[in-house]
């Protein structure tokens, strides 16, 4: 009875975890008292090929005017359940990344991320265990506290 019992929950996890492997999508996760909401967001290609380049670009509603603007990033990878991976270097300095100078500003308004193209190289992990569905949620601050947040779902081929 036991041994059954196991194996039909097996089989719903694993129903499960491919039902909820479908590409890239996103969600905003902002509340609603937080001044920056994500609009549109898109990750190509699908699924994400390491190595090789992968191209983004978003919009989001700024409500009041920012700066020092921060994102921190946490990645998860899905494995039955969601696993959160080690990541030191997830933090990232929005005006650094837009390759503007270390103060830059924003205006309320709406912010268009253009089209930006990057190379990201193989980690030194094998092809089994980097092949997968992944989430990372990245959170905006300015700071230090949380003014925006979106999750971001997505599939890695190595």
């Amino acid at each position: 009875m036991v041994l059954r019992l196991s194996i039909i929950l097996l089989a719903i996890c694993l129903i499960y975890q491919i039902r909820t492997s479908e590409g890239v999508y996103w969600k905003d996760c902002s509340a609603r008292h937080e001044p920056v909401t994500f609009k549109s967001l898109s990750v190509e290609p699908d699924p994400i090929k390491l190595p090789g380049k992968v191209t983004f670009k978003g919009f989001v509603y700024l409500s009041r005017p920012l700066s020092s603007v921060t994102a921190e990033v946490k990645l998860y990878k899905k494995a039955l359940f969601w696993w959160r991976i080690p990541c030191p270097d997830c933090d990232f300095n929005i005006c650094e990344l837009l390759k503007r100078d270390s103060s830059c500003s924003f205006n309320s308004g709406a912010f268009y991320y253009p089209e930006t193209t990057y190379y990201l190289r193989q980690p030194n992990i094998s092809s089994f265990w980097l092949n997968g569905y992944y989430s990372a949620t990245i959170i905006l601050k300015q700071y230090g506290r949380q003014i925006g947040c979106t999750h971001v779902y997505f599939n890695i081929n190595a």
